[in-house]
């Protein structure tokens, strides 16, 4: 929780950090959940694994501030190995919105705190068909540089639906994935003002 909060403090510095001087009613938040399909580099060749995301973020006219999770797993249906291949990263991003019109294009870039979790030595399989492989855990931590644009399409005033393509640059490995994402957008920080009628 902590950790959390001290994100989302810093989430807030950037998007203050980076814009002009506007009015508290300019503050928009918004809300961003999707799921797709990633590449890990410990997968087959030809293998996809399954993503997903989660996004909070911040607006003052085109700059945006996000704090978000997303997270790529090992697709197993038949069979399986233990543990499955997985990357999960809490990414603090700073962008831009390139266009807000009908069709909402944002590009984003940041830090990630990255985790991984590979396959090392065998130790032993399970008789049957079904039975899993089970191998050493490899856990392992690093700082990445995560990059995101999305591209989503309006659906009325607080809701909009479309893709995210991303992309993780660290010292362990490049993950990247594609997931089709719903926002829930356009939420104004602060009280309206009431109109006083005489």
């Amino acid at each position: 929780m902590r950790t959390f909060i001290i994100l989302l403090l810093s989430c807030s510095s950037l998007l203050a950090a980076g814009q002009d001087n506007l009015k508290n009613d300019d503050l928009f938040y918004s809300f961003s959940i999707g799921a797709g399909i990633g590449k890990l580099p410990g997968l087959e060749i030809g293998e996809m694994g399954i993503g997903g995301m989660i996004d909070f973020n911040l607006k003052k006219n085109k700059s945006l501030a996000t704090i978000g999770y997303r997270g790529i797993g090992e697709l197993q249906i038949i069979g399986s190995s233990s543990p499955p291949i997985t990357m999960t990263s809490i990414d603090i991003l700073y962008g831009r919105v390139l266009s807000d019109r009908k069709i909402n294009v944002s590009l984003h870039t940041g830090i990630g705190l990255v985790w991984n979790l590979d396959r090392g030595n065998f130790l032993y399989a399970e008789p049957g068909l079904f039975g899993r492989v089970h191998y050493e855990k490899l856990r392992s931590f690093t700082v990445g540089l995560p990059i995101s644009s999305k591209a989503l399409i309006s659906l009325s005033e607080h809701s909009a639906l479309g893709l995210e393509g991303y992309v993780n640059l660290n010292s362990e490995n490049i993950c990247f994935g594609l997931n089709v994402c719903a926002s829930f957008e356009n939420y104004k920080f602060g009280k309206k003002k009431r109109v006083k009628i005489e």
